[in-house]
């Protein structure tokens, strides 16, 4: 026994230590988390109001509030001036992503591969700036469809009836695009 304590000394030292560390962190990022509310709720019924956000993952959800958490960690916890540049940013791109839900969505839509759907080729024309190809596809008993502009088409022809697959949001079933791979 080590004064009451079944750990030597310098490691009961160093625990407290970290202790003492962590539990000035976590308050720092509560107060940071103070103040966001401001420009958090600010936004959030500007967003809500408007319509903006897109219907979010499970993953998406949990990219956003990991990013919020790191980014708020690494915002109080970075210690010197030299990385003083790496808090404000790491900071700044925690409240974004509170205050902004579709930068997850829009992070998450690059991470993952949407599921398919066999569609159908509704219109194909020529513009300036390429193919319009209107198409559409059933999800969930519902038509959904969209727009693609190709600049070119390859070998594959683009006839309307042709049938195509179709990328799609489970989530927003609007949000969808053209597979031509």
């Amino acid at each position: 026994m080590w004064g009451g304590h079944s750990c030597p000394p310098c490691l009961w030292q160093r625990g407290m230590v970290i202790i003492r560390v962590m539990s000035d962190i976590l308050l720092q990022m509560a107060h940071l988390f103070k103040l966001s509310a401001g420009p958090f709720l600010s936004l959030w019924a500007i967003r809500y109001n408007a319509d903006w956000d897109y219907k979010s993952s499970p993953s998406a959800k949990s990219l956003r509030w990991s990013m919020v958490l790191l980014g708020y960690f690494l915002g109080c916890s970075l210690p010197g001036r030299s990385l003083a540049w790496v808090r404000l940013l790491a900071g700044l791109t925690g409240l974004c992503f509170l205050c902004w839900p579709n930068f997850a969505y829009h992070l998450d839509r690059l991470l993952r591969e949407w599921p398919t759907a066999e569609g159908t080729i509704v219109s194909s024309h020529e513009e300036e700036r390429g193919r319009s190809i209107s198409y559409n596809f059933n999800f969930s008993g519902q038509r959904y469809g969209g727009i693609a502009y190709l600049m070119e088409t390859g070998d594959r022809v683009l006839a309307d009836g042709t049938t195509v697959l179709v990328r799609y949001d489970p989530y927003n079933p609007d949000n969808s695009k053209l597979d031509l791979r």
